[in-house]
């Protein structure tokens, strides 16, 4: 969304880049507090919500120089990937093999 770009990295975690030039990507930063990382979707310009598997959900700020956990959804399951739509974000549960 926007000039950010974040990948999921597994057991690395999560890199965050600014690509407003493609010729020159910028590293924004890189977390990694969840033991590994699944699938990441950018809510706003520097907001993203992470699969973090057993550990739920996670939702980073990435405004700052460090990405920061500004929330975290444990009841979600094994989440295994998100999508946001939307005002709306589904979480795809590996457990139950449900989509939240």
């Amino acid at each position: 969304r926007g000039a950010l770009l974040v990948g999921a990295l597994g057991e690395s975690g999560l890199r965050a880049w600014d690509i407003s030039n493609l010729a020159a990507p910028a590293e924004r930063g890189s977390w990694r507090t969840a033991r590994f990382v699944y699938g990441v979707a950018i809510v706003e310009p520097r907001k993203v919500l992470v699969a973090g598997g057993t550990e739920g959900m996670y939702v980073l700020d990435l405004s700052g120089a460090t990405p920061a956990v500004v929330g975290l959804a444990r009841d979600m399951g094994f989440v295994t990937n998100v999508l946001v739509r939307g005002q709306h974000a589904f979480l795809l549960d590996r457990y139950g093999d449900l989509l939240r």
